[in-house]
């Protein structure tokens, strides 16, 4: 029983620290607002200035030259959405990723939009996609 009950209480603290985590800024509960062109910070993951956001030749919203610095203490790989929030309302969605990044390693996530350029948005967000 006292197995069991060390388990238990590994799981719950696994589970404790995930909750953390997803309400921390930029978490998959908790996005954070920024601003384009702006350096700003997720979990570890340290993202450069100078990205920008573009419209391609369909017209669907792009973010381009976004960087990033694994900062954490493991080998992880970033997953993010970026909304384009207008109120409460997603108005385009910008998926984000990786391949797996060293310790101390940048590099260029890549960004995929399939959303029309919105007409109208009043901030930029981001969060962990998990």
């Amino acid at each position: 029983l006292a197995f069991l009950a060390v388990t238990a209480n590994e799981v719950n603290e696994a589970i404790e620290s995930a909750e953390v985590d997803d309400a921390a800024p930029g978490g998959p509960d908790n996005p954070l607002t920024i601003a384009e062109g702006q350096p700003f910070e997720v979990s570890g993951f340290q993202y450069a200035p100078g990205w920008s956001v573009t419209q391609d030749t369909l017209g669907d919203v792009q973010v381009e030259g976004l960087r990033v610095t694994n900062s954490r203490d493991e080998t992880d790989s970033a997953i993010v959405e970026i909304k384009f929030m207008n109120g409460n309302e997603v108005v385009a969605l910008v998926n984000c990723t990786t391949e797996q990044i060293q310790v101390g390693q940048t590099t260029s996530l890549n960004c995929f939009g399939a959303d029309d350029f919105p007409a109208t948005y009043d901030r930029i967000t981001i969060n962990d996609a998990f």
